[in-house]
């Protein structure tokens, strides 16, 4: 085997051995020598022991793998490290004379990476080997790399995460360039458009199917005031033909460097099922309300064609039944005529509630305010009802906090609201019950008036049916409690027109109590 050998001359020595140099001729092409030569040298072996001994891990070892030297921060991790293994990715003692001259000659194996437990942690390192062939050395130096690869296993799973949500979110991920080239764009966008993502990169944004001129392009082409943009609405064309609805939101992103701008990142999402929805959802609102609007002109007609019928009916009756005109002759009309001035009487107000019903719902009831004293208003409705509940053994109590609240409500329908609720507490609550009326103000300024009663209470899950119009609790043929289904309705009805609220709470089998609360705008003062 021939070996090749370079000779590199640092310096030409010559004289006659006094440790002296002679002064160059003219002629002489050859270096001056420092006068401190020993001392220089002297000084670099000196940096370089330093160097080797507090540097990077470095030992020598022979082909076998025994350590021939180890400087002090190889000698801290050698318990880890078997320095045969890391020969055994350098060279291996197999090789023959001419493979190894050949790494030699290339200037020794490329530097790998090399990753090893110490003390529990995992650490990286950089392996670098030289040989020497005639010796039959390998020095081995180890670069610490830890912050490399922790680096580059953050990036992966960063691209790794960025890349699984870039596919499970709904919305196309885009970016382009500085010229609005295609780069990078999800997998979304063959469910969105049709379009295999490798189709549209390298192509120009502007390029895509846009359905008409939107201001989406006109943004984008000013690169050289980029912006920002936000759910910009475009017109695509999907590949088969039909029309998208888009929503585009992008930002420009810029060079870290030198601030340079370097093109945009973006999503869009489609909204063509939302629109059609939308649209669907507001034709089905428009019909609701013309037929809302229908069936309240209807009732409104109808209450006005009833009632002047009714009036005569009650009038005549009443006529009949007082014997204004002279007697009935017979005792059983005068019973028959009061019949039907009771009747009439219901009726009217059943139409007058479906009245009050209509013009609530069509935004055409109006308040006529003006301040009232609700312990004077209690006291008066419980007058009214007073007799019914002495025919049924029923007590009514009132309690009014003192100072009694003043507010500013309008009084014929906050009278309507505590009558119907009244009729409901008497009518659900058995002879022998009671009935507590109570006015007192909340800790935010409210008022509060309450009915409750010792009835057969409701049960939870029809609590939300008494407020629908003409809906009853017991809905059978055969049910116990007469009624339209009408007063809760139009009681809550009264009390949201005056900016309040009126709801339920109960326990079957031991009562109800309805909470009528008018806001603390509408209370005025303590009289």
């Amino acid at each position: 085997m021939s070996k090749s050998k370079k000779t590199v001359r640092l310096f030409s020595m010559s004289g006659s051995g006094t440790g002296t140099a002679p002064r160059a001729s003219k002629s002489d092409s050859s270096p001056k020598l420092p006068h401190n030569l020993g001392k220089v040298v002297e000084k670099i072996t000196a940096a370089q022991n330093d160097l080797l001994h507090n540097g990077d891990p470095v030992c020598i070892v022979e082909l076998d793998g025994r350590i021939v030297y180890a400087n002090p921060a190889f000698e801290e991790i050698s318990d880890s490290i078997l320095a045969v293994d890391l020969i055994s990715n350098a060279i291996e003692p197999s090789y023959s004379p001419d493979e190894v001259e050949a790494i030699v000659q290339a200037g020794g194996p490329n530097p790998f990476e090399y990753a090893v437990d110490i003390n529990g942690q995992k650490r990286y390192f950089i392996a670098r080997f030289h040989h020497n062939i005639t010796q039959g050395l390998v020095s081995i130096s180890l670069t610490p790399n830890d912050k490399v690869i922790t680096a580059r296993e953050a990036l992966l799973k960063t691209s790794e995460r960025m890349s699984d949500l870039a596919r499970l979110v709904a919305d196309w991920t885009w970016e382009t360039d500085r010229d609005l080239n295609m780069i990078f764009a999800s997998q979304n966008l063959y469910r969105i458009l049709g379009y295999h993502p490798g189709e549209i990169l390298g192509r120009s944004f502007l390029d895509l199917p846009f359905a008409a001129p939107n201001s989406l392009t006109v943004h984008m082409e000013n690169t050289k005031v980029p912006k920002p943009f936000r759910d910009i609405q475009v017109n695509l064309f999907h590949r088969d033909g039909s029309t998208r609805i888009l929503l585009f939101s992008g930002l420009p992103h810029y060079d870290r460097a030198t601030g340079e701008f370097c093109g945009y990142r973006g999503s869009t999402r489609d909204i063509t099922e939302d629109r059609k929805q939308e649209i669907a959802l507001q034709s089905a609102k428009n019909s609701a309300e013309v037929a809302n609007k229908a069936k309240s002109e209807f009732l409104a007609n109808m209450s006005h064609e009833l009632r002047t019928p009714l009036n005569a009916i009650i009038g005549f009756s009443e006529i009949m039944s007082s014997e204004l005109l002279g007697k009935l002759g017979n005792s059983q009309y005068q019973d028959y005529a009061k019949d039907i001035q009771s009747s009439a009487s219901h009726l009217l107000d059943v139409i007058n509630d479906i009245l009050d019903v209509s013009k609530i719902e069509s935004g055409k009831l109006e308040l006529i305010e003006e301040t009232v004293c609700p312990h004077e208003l209690i006291t008066n409705v419980v007058r009214l009802i007073q007799d019914r509940a002495k025919n049924r053994n029923q007590t009514v109590e009132i309690n009014v906090e003192k100072p009694s609240p003043i507010c500013v409500a309008d009084t014929r329908k906050i009278k309507q609201i505590l009558l119907n609720l009244l009729s409901n507490a008497l009518k659900f609550t058995p002879e022998g019950g009671s009935i507590l009326v109570e006015c007192k103000r909340s800790e935010k300024g409210d008022l509060v008036l309450t009915v409750k009663d010792t009835g057969i209470g409701i049960p939870e899950d029809k609590l939300a049916l008494c407020f629908e119009p003409f809906s009853q609790i017991d809905s059978t043929l055969s049910r116990q409690f007469e009624g339209t289904g009408l007063g809760l309705p139009l009681a809550r009805g009264l009390a949201e027109l005056h900016g309040g609220e009126l709801f339920l709470t109960s326990v079957e089998g031991e009562g109800t109590t309805a909470h009528l609360i008018l806001p603390a705008s509408r209370v005025r003062k303590a009289g």
